[in-house]
């Protein structure tokens, strides 16, 4: 039997991003402060200072992300290499164009951007950060060590074979769509998000490196680099880091590449 609550995520992946985006709205209530402090923003821009200061948006401890409604116009707003690389004005950081949703609301409101902009945005989230969380956390079972992430993990909860219904209809709904590809080692292509992309994992060019490579490749290239003398084999090196997201084995590549030099 369907649960209530897997139901309501099947309903939300039916609607086009516009009416979900209400929906969590009304669901959550709305932001009561801006992503970022204005001027501290504005100085980052003007390339004064490293970052900018986030405002009090934080719901984590219970269990929400704050997403940037505007994801379906710029890529990765909370970044702050991305935001300065797309020159995103402050008035997309503003509380009234923020929206709260649990992981896999998270999900469908990525999946539904990539849909409806031809995978232009939304894509390096989806691939990158979000389906990997969802298959990793109810999928493989492999459960969070972070005490915000376990919340996380509690407030979207679905069982493996939801997981696995969701994300098959996810892929079948993005099959036909025509992705705008971000190559990190394409040198025929100058875009902002292929800049954007290197600027996170640099070092990842050196060895022409896909960022949205599997896990599995992931850990195959790190226990090649780092870890062959450590363990017996790669069985024992993927026992050993089960609760690895994939973004913390993509940065500890990018830092071995750099100590290599």
């Amino acid at each position: 039997m369907i649960t209530k609550s897997f139901q309501d995520y099947e309903d939300l992946l039916n609607k086009n991003y516009k009416d979900a985006v209400a929906t969590l709205l009304v669901k959550y209530g709305r932001a009561t402060d801006n992503y970022f402090k204005e001027r501290s923003y504005q100085l980052f821009l003007n390339g004064e200072i490293k970052s900018p200061t986030k405002g009090q948006i934080s719901r984590s401890a219970e269990g929400l992300y704050c997403h940037h409604i505007d994801e379906n116009k710029f890529l990765n707003m909370a970044n702050a290499s991305y935001i300065f690389g797309q020159k995103i004005p402050f008035l997309y950081q503003q509380k009234d164009r923020l929206v709260y949703c649990n992981l896999v609301e998270h999900l469908i409101l990525h999946a539904l951007i990539v849909h409806e902009t031809q995978g232009h945005f939304g894509y390096p989230g989806l691939i990158q950060y979000l389906k990997p969380s969802v298959k990793d956390w109810y999928i493989s079972g492999i459960k969070p060590d972070k005490l915000w992430e376990q919340k996380c993990f509690k407030e979207a909860y679905i069982t493996s074979g939801q997981a696995t219904i969701l994300l098959n209809t996810i892929d079948k709904r993005l099959v036909s769509t025509k992705r705008k590809k971000f190559s990190l080692v394409s040198k025929n292509k100058t875009t902002s998000s292929n800049h954007i992309l290197s600027s996170d994992y640099p070092h990842l060019v050196k060895i022409n490196f896909d960022i949205f490579s599997s896990r599995t490749k992931i850990v195959n290239k790190l226990f090649d680099l780092k870890y062959r003398d450590q363990y017996k084999n790669i069985k024992q090196f993927i026992h050993a880091t089960p609760t690895h997201s994939k973004n913390e084995l993509l940065k500890e590549l990018d830092q071995v590449i750099e100590q290599l030099g």
